[in-house]
C-alpha cells in the first residue's frame, strides 16, 4: 500500500478522510468511523445490484465477451499440495454465496440463484516437459487463452482454476471469476482467506476465519434500497457536472472503428523506472494529491494533447464505502466520472488541483450507480462506442505477494484478450497497463502512445508548472525520426499536380484497358475519360466553377467513378455522402459545406431532402450526356486546390469538414504506388464506403498505375459469401479492407485457392489475422 500524503496543514477533516480513501486500493470502503450497518435481508431472494443488473444487461449483448474476466494470476514457488489448494478454493466458495450464484431470467428480468453448494475443481496442467524460453511461451499462451475464454453466467457461476505445473516446486496457479461476482476491492480479501484456508488445511485445523454477518445479497438488498429513495442529493450532483454537450472522445483510430463495439483488445505494458516511481510519489505528496490523482490527471492530459478536445472524461471505480462491507467479496465498485476541462492552456500543477477537487466530489457522491446516471443525463448514443466515456482509469494497489502456508505466491500480470471501452490505464505498483480496444487501434499506434505517455510523465516530473499545451510528448530520438521521416532517395515525384490529372496520363497511355468493372459492366480507360469529361461539361453547364464545393450521394457504381473525375474535372471538390446516413446528417453536410449542387443518381433524388439554393444533377439521366462535348473542359488546376471534404464522424458533437487538396492526395497515392505497389497487371476490390477517407486509395490507386478496380455494392461488402464470390469471380489480387471484412471472409471458407494479398501487407492488421491472410495468399 501507499503511504497516504502528508496532510497535517489541512483543515478540513473530511476531506482528509476521503483523500485517504481514496487512496486506498480499496476502493474507499470505510475508515471505521461509519456507524450504519447493512441489514441483513428476512429471507427473501436477492435482487441484483445496480451494478450487476448493468453487467448482465451488457453481456446479454456479448454472451461471448470476455472483456468483463478477471483472471488472479500468481507464480507459486515453494512445495505445494494441490489437493489442499483446491480444497481451500471450495472453502472460500462456500464461505461467499456471491461465488456460487448463477443469473436467471423471471418475468423478463435478471434473477439471482444462489447454490447451496459448488465444487470448484482445479484444471492441472504440466508444463514441465518443456525447456526455457518454450516453457514461458506457452505458459503465458495457456493463461492468455484462459483469460479470454467466456463466462456462462446462467450455467458457470463459481471460479474456474488452473495449476500450470513448470516444475516440482514451480507452479502457476490462476483463478478466473467474472466481475458480476468480483472486484478490484475484493482481491486482498481473497488472497487473505485462502492463505488462511490452506495454511490450515494443511496443518489438519479448520480455517481460523470470522463467520460473515452479512452475504453479498444483503448489500444489493441495501443498496436498492437506498437507491430507490427520491431526490437524491448525488443524483443531482452528477446531472450537474455532467450538465452540457457530452463529447465522445476522439482519438486519432489508424483503423476503421466497427459500425457496433466488439470489445476485441489488448494490453499494452509499461513499466516505469524505480527512479521515476518514487518521483511520483514526491510530486504528490509536495501538491497535497495522491498518486491516484497524479496519474489520473496525466493521463487526461495524454487524451487532451491526443485528442485536441478540452472536455475530457475519464471514467473510473470506486467503492462503496461501508466498513460493513470489508469481509465480504463482490462487485461493490461503482463506475464514475470524472470530468475535467483542460481548456484555457492551464499549467499542470493547476489541472491536478482541478483533479483533486473533482476526485473528492466524486468520493462524496460515489453512491449514485452509474446505470442511474446515464439514464439521468442521456448522453449522446453511437453503437461503436460505450457510453459517456471511453477511457478509463484504475488504480491497483493491491498486495503483490503473499503465502500459502510455506509456498511463496507472486501476483502476475494477465489480461483477457478484451477491452471495457477504448483505452483503459490500468495503475499497478510500477507498472502502467494499457488495455485497449484493438479494432480501433493497431499495436504500433498503442506503442507510440505508450511512449508519449512516459515521456509526459517525465515533463511532468520536470516542470509541473509548464503548461499541458507545452509538456513535451515525444523523446529527443522520437522527434527527430519524425522531422527526418523518410528520406527514400528512389520515391518517385508526382508526375501531375491533381487526382485527376494522373488518372488522364493514364488514359492516354492505355485506352483501350479495362479500367473499371461492376457486376456486368465495365469502362475501359478510355470510356472513363470520355464519360467523366462528358459529366464534368455537363457539371459545368449547371453552374459548377473552380472552387465550387459539389454535394456526392450516391450508390456505388460505375456511375460513382464518372461522378467523382466529373467533378474534379470540373473543378470542384466533392462532399462524399453515404447513402445510408440518416437524412438529418446529409442535410448537415450540404449546408455546412456550402455545397450549391448535389450530384446523385435516380434511385436516390426522391428519397433526398435537398436544402433551398441547391440544384440536383443526375450521373444516370437519360439522354443527359448526348449532346455533351467528351474533350475534357479547360479548367485552371493547382495541387493547393480542394479535392474533396470529408466530415468527421461527429463524436465530439458535430461532424466537422476536413478539408483535402489534390496535392495531398497526389503524394500519398505516388508513395503508395511506390511502397508497397501495385502494377497495371493487379486487379483490386474496392470495398470501403466513399465517405470514409481510405476509399481515395482504392478508387484511385489502381487508375493512376493502370491496375484494375473492381466495385462491389454495399451489400456484397457486407456478406462474407457474396464478396467471396465477388473475389473470386473478378480474378481479384489484392485488396484493402478493415479486420472485420478480412475476417468476413476467413468465416465464408477462403481458402488459398483464391489468392488475394492485402495491399498495405498486413501491417495494420491485427498479428494474429495478418498471418491468416499471408497463409492463404502463398
Amino acid at each position: 500500500m501507499d503511504n497516504s500524503p502528508d496532510l497535517d496543514n489541512r483543515q478540513e477533516s473530511l476531506s482528509d478522510v476521503k483523500l485517504a480513501l481514496l487512496h486506498k486500493l480499496r476502493g474507499a470502503r470505510g475508515d471505521g468511523s461509519s456507524k450504519s450497518e447493512i441489514p441483513v435481508r428476512d429471507g427473501s431472494a436477492s435482487p441484483l445490484s445496480s451494478m450487476q443488473e448493468g453487467l448482465w444487461f451488457l453481456m446479454q449483448a456479448n454472451a461471448e465477451c470476455a472483456a468483463y474476466n478477471i483472471p488472479l494470476t500468481y507464480r507459486l514457488s515453494g512445495e505445494l499440495d494441490p489437493s489442499v489448494l483446491e480444497q481451500s478454493l471450495n472453502d472460500v466458495v462456500a464461505r461467499h454465496e456471491i461465488l456460487r450464484t448463477t443469473f436467471d431470467v423471471a418475468d423478463e428480468a435478471p434473477a439471482l440463484v444462489v447454490h447451496d453448494t459448488l465444487d470448484v475443481r482445479l484444471v492441472r496442467e504440466d508444463f514441465q516437459f518443456l525447456q526455457n524460453p518454450e516453457q514461458e511461451r506457452e505458459v503465458f499462451a495457456r493463461l492468455d487463452a484462459i483469460a479470454a475464454t467466456p463466462i456462462d453466467l446462467r450455467t458457470d457461476p463459481g471460479p474456474r482454476a488452473s495449476l500450470l505445473s513448470l516444475a516440482e516446486d514451480d507452479h502457476v496457479f490462476c483463478v478466473v471469476l467474472h466481475h458480476t461476482c468480483f472486484d478490484g476491492e475484493s482481491v486482498g480479501t481473497f488472497q487473505e482467506e485462502l492463505s488462511e484456508c490452506y495454511t490450515a488445511r494443511l496443518a489438519g485445523r479448520e480455517p481460523n476465519l470470522e463467520p460473515l454477518r452479512i452475504q453479498y445479497g444483503d448489500f444489493a438488498t441495501w443498496e436498492r434500497q437506498r437507491t430507490n429513495s427520491q431526490n437524491r442529493p448525488e443524483l443531482a450532483y452528477w446531472k450537474e457536472m455532467l450538465s452540457g454537450d457530452i463529447p465522445f472522445l476522439s482519438l486519432p483510430c489508424d483503423r476503421r472503428r466497427p459500425d457496433v463495439f466488439t470489445h476485441r483488445g489488448r494490453t499494452h505494458t509499461i513499466s516505469l523506472r524505480a527512479e521515476t516511481h518514487a518521483r511520483l510519489g514526491q510530486l504528490a505528496n509536495s501538491t497535497r494529491t495522491t498518486r491516484y490523482m497524479l496519474l489520473l490527471a496525466a493521463f487526461q492530459v495524454l487524451l487532451f494533447r491526443y485528442s485536441g478536445q478540452g472536455d475530457i472524461l475519464v471514467g473510473s471505480a470506486f467503492g462503496a464505502g461501508e466498513p460493513d462491507l470489508e469481509p465480504l467479496v463482490g462487485l461493490f465498485a461503482n463506475a464514475l466520472v470524472l470530468r475535467s476541462d483542460l481548456s484555457g492552456e492551464p499549467s499542470f500543477r493547476d489541472h491536478l488541483s482541478q483533479v483533486r477537487e473533482i476526485c473528492l466530489g466524486a468520493i462524496e457522491n460515489r453512491s449514485a450507480p452509474f446505470e442511474r446516471v446515464v439514464q439521468s443525463v442521456n448522453p449522446p448514443r453511437d453503437p461503436s462506442r460505450t457510453p459517456l466515456v471511453q477511457a478509463m482509469f484504475f488504480l491497483e494497489d493491491r498486495q503483490e505477494e503473499f503465502s500459502l502456508g510455506g509456498v511463496t505466491a507472486h501476483a502476475l500480470d494477465v489480461f483477457p484478450s478484451a477491452a471495457i471501452t477504448d483505452l483503459s490505464l490500468i495503475a499497478r505498483h510500477d507498472r502502467l497497463h494499457i488495455q485497449y480496444y484493438s479494432d480501433a487501434f493497431s499495436p504500433e499506434f498503442i506503442e507510440r502512445l505508450a511512449s508519449g505517455f512516459e515521456c509526459l510523465i517525465d515533463s511532468i516530473l520536470a516542470n509541473p508548472d509548464s503548461q499541458v499545451s507545452r509538456l513535451p510528448i515525444l523523446s529527443t530520438q522520437a522527434r527527430q525520426e519524425l522531422i527526418e521521416g523518410d528520406r527514400d532517395p528512389v520515391a518517385p515525384r508526382p508526375r501531375a499536380e491533381t487526382i485527376h490529372g494522373l488518372i488522364e496520363q493514364q488514359v492516354e497511355r492505355s485506352p483501350g484497358s479495362t479500367a473499371a468493372v461492376f457486376k456486368d459492366q465495365s469502362l475501359t480507360y478510355g470510356e472513363l475519360g470520355q464519360r467523366s469529361n462528358q459529366f464534368a461539361n455537363l457539371l459545368i453547364r449547371r453552374g459548377v466553377q473552380p472552387g465550387d464545393v459539389v454535394a456526392l450521394c450516391i450508390h456505388r457504381s460505375l456511375d460513382m467513378l464518372v461522378a467523382l473525375l466529373g467533378i474534379l474535372k470540373a473543378g470542384g471538390a466533392y462532399v462524399p455522402m453515404d447513402p445510408d446516413f440518416p437524412e438529418q446528417r446529409l442535410t448537415l453536410m450540404i449546408e455546412d459545406s456550402g455545397a450549391s449542387v448535389l450530384v446523385t443518381d435516380r434511385s436516390l433524388a426522391e428519397l433526398l431532402a435537398t436544402p433551398d439554393g441547391t440544384s440536383v444533377v443526375l450521373v444516370d439521366e437519360e439522354g443527359s450526356f448526348a449532346e455533351i462535348s467528351d474533350q475534357q473542359p479547360d479548367v485552371d488546376h493547382d495541387a493547393e486546390q480542394l479535392a474533396y471534404v470529408i466530415y468527421t464522424s461527429g463524436s465530439t458533437g458535430k461532424p466537422k469538414g476536413v478539408e483535402i487538396p489534390h496535392a495531398a492526395v497526389v503524394n500519398f497515392l505516388c508513395s503508395m504506388a511506390h511502397t508497397p505497389g501495385l502494377t497495371a497487371d493487379d486487379i483490386l476490390v474496392t470495398v470501403t464506403t466513399l465517405s470514409f477517407d481510405i476509399a481515395v486509395l482504392e478508387l484511385y490507386l489502381p487508375l493512376v498505375v493502370g491496375a484494375r478496380t473492381v466495385v462491389v455494392d454495399r451489400a456484397t461488402a457486407v456478406d462474407g459469401i457474396a464478396l467471396l464470390d465477388a473475389v473470386r469471380s473478378s480474378g481479384a489480387t489484392i485488396m484493402q479492407a478493415t479486420p472485420a471484412t478480412w475476417h468476413l471472409l476467413i468465416e465464408a471458407g477462403w481458402t488459398s485457392e483464391v489468392r488475394l494479398r492485402c495491399l498495405c501487407g498486413g501491417e495494420q492488421l491485427p498479428q494474429n489475422l495478418a498471418a491468416e491472410i499471408l497463409q492463404r495468399s502463398d
